[in-house]
């Protein structure tokens, strides 16, 4: 009989090829198919593709993950209240796929919390402290022998404390939101206001009469006296949101006469000069509608 060093190789396995096996019960060496073989394995080591544990351990609990390890497997710890302490063994090295994946999560805190490695080198980013509802995730890497934490679960959404605050509709105390706060925002950063910035005044005696409106935003209603065609009226335009570094936009109201052109000169600090020019071909006397904006500048 030949030594099996002695037999050809095989390039290629098939399910129906033979392999010699050694069984005790019978005494004698016997043969069965490469089929049978993987049979074997599956029913006796393969893990399943998912995973399902429940828990409801006390505090200084040790919990082992079941062994051989699913592709994916699932710990959910469920204990009645806050545990001081606790402990996780992982799935046995030998019986674990490459990339399989551990998750542990907690619903309740469990101040110190650790695992035990089981053949692995290591477990990398685990936290010493598992906070209510949250979870930690672990890969296996067979060629380092490693468990690798590939995320992190928050846990769940805090309303006003922390750096970061994740519900709809948050009670926060004392927030720090640049130059201004509360809900009543005046913005004069950007383009745009909130309702009420804005406010309106009537222009007295005429198209030169000086103008006093604080607000960032507005309408200036010039008065009803004479300005011919290609004459320019100016007035002074007082306004104590103004600053040297700000643009002055203006826009001519509808339902007017003739059709005029408006400039901003000189703006400083709380003031400036507002040149109205009728560019039409007819003298008109009518009130004018000047509505403005002030946008801010880097000042």
């Amino acid at each position: 009989m030949p030594q099996i060093y002695q037999l050809s190789s095989l390039a290629q396995v098939s399910s129906g090829d033979q392999i010699p096996v050694y069984a005790p019960n019978n005494g004698d060496a016997r043969r069965m198919s490469v089929s049978q073989l993987l049979q074997f394995f599956q029913q006796n080591f393969a893990a399943p593709d998912m995973a399902v544990n429940f828990y409801t351990p006390t505090t200084g609990f040790s919990l082992a993950a079941p062994s051989p390890a699913a592709e994916q497997q699932w710990m959910l710890l469920q204990p009645a209240g806050t545990l001081a302490s606790g402990s996780i063994t992982l799935p046995l090295n030998t019986q674990t796929l490459d990339g399989a994946e551990l998750l542990i999560s907690s619903t309740q805190e469990i101040t110190s919390f650790s695992l035990s490695l089981n053949g692995a080198a290591a477990a990398i980013g685990v936290p010493a402290i598992l906070t209510a509802g949250s979870a930690i995730r672990l890969r296996y890497y067979n060629a380092t022998n490693t468990w690798y934490s590939i995320a992190e679960v928050l846990s769940a959404p805090r309303t006003g404390t922390g750096s970061l605050v994740f519900s709809n509709s948050p009670s926060l105390t004392t927030p720090s939101i640049g130059a201004a706060t509360g809900d009543s925002l005046l913005v004069t950063d950007v383009v745009g206001y909130s309702s009420g910035a804005g406010g309106s005044v009537v222009q007295l005696t005429s198209k030169s009469t000086p103008v006093t409106l604080n607000a960032p935003t507005g309408i200036i209603q010039t008065a009803a006296t004479s300005l011919g065609a290609g004459v320019t009226d100016s007035f002074v335009f007082n306004n104590s949101f103004l600053t040297p570094s700000d643009l002055l936009v203006f826009n001519i109201g509808a339902a007017t006469l003739g059709v005029y052109s408006i400039i901003a000169a000189n703006i400083g600090a709380g003031s400036c000069f507002v040149a109205l020019t009728n560019i039409s071909g007819s003298s008109w006397s009518e009130a004018v509608e000047i509505k403005y904006a002030i946008i801010r500048g880097d000042s």
